[in-house]
Order: structure tokens, then sequence, then C-alpha cells
């Protein structure tokens, strides 16, 4: 049997990268622009970019308002 090992320098992605990431991936993936999902979501493109590449911790409200869009 293979022994896992977990090399301690090699951080796993934090949760807004991780959550963020989803949201582009999903953006892109039905080809909808940055500009299009933050007006539907009632959001600047600033922030929805913020969100998309980790910089900031979108809250319920928001990721709520951003899954509805």
């Amino acid at each position: 049997m293979q022994r896992l090992t977990i090399d301690p320098a090699v951080q796993p992605p934090s949760l807004e990268d991780s959550v963020g990431s989803a949201i582009r991936e999903f953006r892109l993936r039905h080809g909808l622009t940055l500009a299009q999902v933050a007006e539907m979501a009632n959001l600047s493109r600033g922030m929805l970019s913020k969100i998309e590449t980790g910089q900031t911790t979108a809250g319920l409200d928001t990721l709520s308002r951003i899954a509805r869009a």
C-alpha cells in the first residue's frame, strides 16, 4: 500500500480563491462578461473582479445575488 505524503510547504487555496475561481469559471462557461454579471447582481465590476480573484471576501448576501444573476 502506497502512503500519501503531504508537503507542508504547499498550501491549499483559500476559501476566497476557491469561491472566486468557481464564480469566474461558471461566468466564462456561460459566455457572460464581468460587466453583465455585475449588473445582474447589482455589484460594481471592480467588486466582482475582486471576488473572482480572491482579493476580497463576499458575504452571503453578495454571493446569493451573484448566484441568482
